[in-house]
């Protein structure tokens, strides 16, 4: 950002050179993510009171998913990690509060990439198990180690990471995930895989189902 207000100031920035272009998408990303981070912010709080309103719809999962890998692509290709989705049924339904999704599977897929090697691949998978769909991001980098899983869900708890150092977040994240998932019914652990992946997994109730 600060790049690109020099530009401005200095009355270099030219919209037709594309390291230009690119820089002035990055900005609008970074600075959409902060408002979104903002947000967040006041519906922990609401959500701990227990005065955040789910509004109950159902919609095609896919539009949550799509939605977001397009939201993260451009940090993504910055870190030089790749997002690949895998094949599922883009008609299958969810019963769950869009909006509160949204910004859960975007904080995991952020998250991911924090924590992802660069030249690394995050996977983002959805299936469906009886009445519940799950949406689950893995990714490669420092693992969650000896962490206690359940722990990692706790209020301003944050996992160490050495690439990251100086650009630490609040720690609200995941607890906000916590929150919003178990507001809709749903449930969201995380764990390491046998190859020393980390996955954070989200299940949410199918379209058609009674709540």
């Amino acid at each position: 950002m600060q790049t690109l207000l020099r530009l401005l100031d200095q009355r270099r920035f030219d919209l037709n050179r594309e390291l230009h272009a690119q820089l002035l998408r990055s900005t609008h990303t970074a600075m959409n993510r902060v408002r979104l981070i903002v947000s967040d912010l006041l519906k922990v709080s609401r959500l701990e009171q227990g005065l955040q309103r789910v509004d109950w719809k159902d919609f095609p999962v896919s539009e949550v998913i799509d939605e977001c890998v397009d939201l993260v692509r451009i940090a993504a290709s910055e870190q030089d990690v790749t997002v690949a989705v895998n094949d599922y049924d883009c008609q299958l339904s969810v019963r769950a509060d869009r909006g509160l999704l949204a910004r859960v599977v975007d904080n995991l897929l952020f998250n991911a990439i924090r924590h992802s090697d660069s030249g690394g691949s995050i996977r983002l998978t959805v299936s469906e198990h009886r009445d519940m769909v799950a949406i689950n991001v893995t990714n490669g980098g420092e693992g969650i180690g000896d962490i206690n899983a359940s722990e990692l869900f706790d209020k301003f708890r944050q996992i160490h990471n050495p690439k990251n150092v100086g650009h630490r977040g609040a720690g609200l994240g995941l607890y906000f995930c916590k929150l919003a998932v178990t507001a809709m019914h749903g449930e969201i652990k995380a764990y390491q895989t046998e190859s020393g992946e980390t996955c954070f997994s989200v299940s949410v109730v199918r379209g058609g189902k009674d709540i």
